[in-house]
Formats: C-alpha cells, sequence, structure tokens
C-alpha cells in the first residue's frame, strides 16, 4: 500500500515539474529563423571512384555531395551538365535551463537517391548540434560569453538587448544548423 501511495505521489507531482521546467524554458530567449533558394548549378567534376559530384553555383562558389554506392545514373552525368537545386537553411538557437548538463557538439546526415531510370537526383540533409554554457552576461556593455565544448570562451554582442535580462550564468544555449539541398540534374540523354 505504501509503495502505491509513493507511486500515486510521483505521477501527481511530475507533470507540475515538467510544466515548471516547460515554462522555464518558454522565458529563455530562443530564435527560429529560416531561407530558401532555388537556383542552377553546373557540374564541375565527377569523381567515380568516390561516387561523389562536385557542383559549382551561379556565384562561383562550389560543393562536393557524396553520393555512398550504387548511384543509378551517375555514368550519365558529364561535367558541365545543369541542375536544378533547391537549398534549405535552418538556424535555432534556444537557451534552456542549465540540468547539469556540459557543453558538447554533434551531427547527423541523411540521403536519398533517384530510382534506377529516373533522373539522377539526390537529397541531402545534414544538422549540426553544438551547446555552450553561458560564462558571463555583461548588460552594461550589452555582451555575453559562451564556453563551447572545445574549452574556448567567446564573447558575442546580444542583438536583442532585452535577451540578455531573460538569460542566466549557467544556462545551456543549443545552436542547430540544418541545410538541405534537393539536386536534380535537367533531363539527360539517352535512358537511364
Amino acid at each position: 500500500m505504501k509503495n502505491k501511495i509513493i507511486a500515486v505521489g510521483f505521477a501527481l507531482v511530475l507533470p507540475v515539474f515538467t510544466a515548471q521546467a516547460q515554462q522555464a524554458a518558454a522565458d529563455k530567449p530562443s530564435i527560429d529563423t529560416s531561407q530558401k533558394m532555388k537556383l542552377t548549378a553546373q557540374v564541375e567534376s565527377i569523381d567515380l571512384q568516390r561516387n561523389e559530384i562536385t557542383f559549382r553555383g551561379p556565384q562561383g562558389n562550389t560543393r562536393t555531395i557524396g553520393l555512398g554506392d550504387d548511384v543509378p545514373g551517375l555514368d550519365k552525368i558529364e561535367v558541365g551538365d545543369i541542375a536544378l537545386v533547391d537549398y534549405i537553411q535552418h538556424l535555432s538557437i534556444k537557451v534552456l535551463p542549465n540540468d547539469g548538463s556540459r557543453p558538447g557538439s554533434g551531427s547527423m546526415s541523411a540521403i536519398t537517391l533517384s530510382k534506377p531510370g529516373e533522373t539522377p537526383g539526390v537529397v541531402t540533409t545534414g544538422t549540426d548540434i553544438n551547446t555552450a554554457s553561458v560564462e558571463e552576461i555583461n548588460i552594461e556593455d550589452n555582451t555575453f560569453k559562451l564556453k563551447w565544448a572545445d574549452g574556448s570562451i567567446k564573447q558575442y554582442v546580444a542583438k536583442n538587448p532585452a535577451n540578455l535580462k531573460k538569460a542566466e550564468v549557467g544556462d545551456i544555449v543549443v545552436v542547430a544548423h540544418t541545410e538541405t539541398l534537393a539536386i536534380q540534374m535537367q533531363e539527360l540523354e539517352g535512358d537511364m
């Protein structure tokens, strides 16, 4: 009977703690922003040994995409071919109350390829997540310092000074950056 009372008491108290943690996080600064672009890119080089294609964008910047094994239609693509590209970039910065966490970092990625017989295309997405701890807040100078996973401490200027009053030394800052590329080759001659 005593165990049942403790379990019921815990079940009643847990939602209160969860709601308090959610409210504390909601009161902290956060930013979410995205940008989308459509452009054309030209195939600059193809490495069939590594299954990689390097594209050159309209401003001269290059990007090499690793495609993995067994890429359908890769042998049909030639240097100079044109691809249509959808590019999406998302940045999320959230300040959270520290739960005992230390700064860290990680990443994840995924790739999807067109099917055999279809015009060659690829969708890649990758997310880098880095966390830092708030080491110092200087409201008068409108600056703050963050300690990153590698131990470096860097100073930043607050874009919105009111956010400095919402954060505390020891808080954790979570920075997530996601890039998604959807690349579709223009119709190529011959069968795929």
